[in-house]
């Protein structure tokens, strides 16, 4: 990030707070089967990070750069706004998530790409040899006797 793309924080806010109003205001039409016709339903465009890009004219890669506070200026002031951004985005799509609101495979997607989220589970397990767990049984039968 060469130079900022804001003229200061509060001018990066005005713009954020902008996009959001932006995508509550432009509906999108979801078609729903309902007994068996097709219902459109008016639904707020949903946030997205790379939306946010957009509406901002700057690159993913620029706004990771605020989010980490690089660049000049006040960086903390413009990572704390960025921040926020993106936990209003999370919070909007795992709302929609947790609701039933998007196929699970596509809510799946979102999350773990732009948030981080991960179904896979991390829990380690430890294996014995072949060896302990010869003695182990042969101690306890020892002590069964």
């Amino acid at each position: 990030m060469s130079q900022p793309s804001f003229s200061s924080p509060e001018a990066m806010q005005t713009q954020v707070d902008a996009y959001f109003n932006y995508c509550d205001a432009k509906m999108i039409f979801k078609q729903v089967v309902q007994k068996g016709e097709i219902i459109i339903v008016p639904t707020p465009t949903p946030p997205t990070v790379i939306g946010l890009c957009v509406f901002l004219k700057i690159s993913r890669e620029t706004l990771n750069a605020y989010k980490h506070g690089e660049g000049s200026g006040n960086p903390r002031a413009y990572s704390d706004i960025v921040a926020r951004a993106l936990d209003r985005i999370n919070d909007s799509w795992a709302t929609r998530a947790g609701v039933g609101c998007l196929e699970s495979k596509i809510a799946g997607l979102i999350l773990s790409s732009d948030f981080g989220y991960t179904t896979r589970n991390t829990d380690t397990i430890q294996l014995q040899g072949i060896e302990d767990i010869c003695s182990d049984l042969d101690r306890s039968r020892k002590g069964q006797d």
